[in-house]
């Protein structure tokens, strides 16, 4: 006679929604921990964060809780979930834009020279690398 056990066993590889989770937890976590700290230290010198995941995107923070929510919403499809994940992006990006204008103010040209070359939230999936010193260098092309 089988017993059934309360165990909860975990599989791999993950499925579904698990394993949609899990990616939209590193991704938001590596954006949420990487922005702080690149902004920490220019915050400290007074000057732009501009390097690292800033050289992507311009909200790297706001992107991370947007995936965050995403997450939310696949653990938990809820009534709930489904009509506070619109509400809650619509006003990161309006505070997203409210520190754009401080930004603009502070740092004049500079920022808005850094508004032109990367884009506020969904990066780029290809970068010019030519003429930008701000880029990362690429890499030589495997022949594979």
């Amino acid at each position: 006679m089988l017993i059934s056990s309360p165990v909860i066993r975990h599989h791999w590889p993950p499925s579904g929604r698990k394993s949609t989770h899990r990616t939209v937890q590193f991704c938001r976590a590596t954006s949420i921990s990487s922005g702080w700290a690149r902004l920490y230290r220019a915050q400290k010198q007074e000057k732009l964060a501009t390097e690292g995941i800033y050289s992507y995107v311009r909200h790297p923070q706001y992107d991370g809780f947007i995936l965050v929510m995403l997450g939310f919403l696949f653990q938990w499809p809820t009534v709930l979930t489904l009509a506070m994940f619109p509400v809650l992006v619509v006003m990161y990006v309006r505070l997203a834009r409210s520190e754009e204008r401080e930004a603009l103010a502070a740092f004049g040209q500079d920022y808005r020279a850094y508004m032109a070359r990367v884009p506020g939230f969904i990066p780029k999936l290809s970068r010019s690398r030519s003429g930008d010193p701000n880029l990362p260098k690429s890499r030589p092309r495997r022949p594979f």
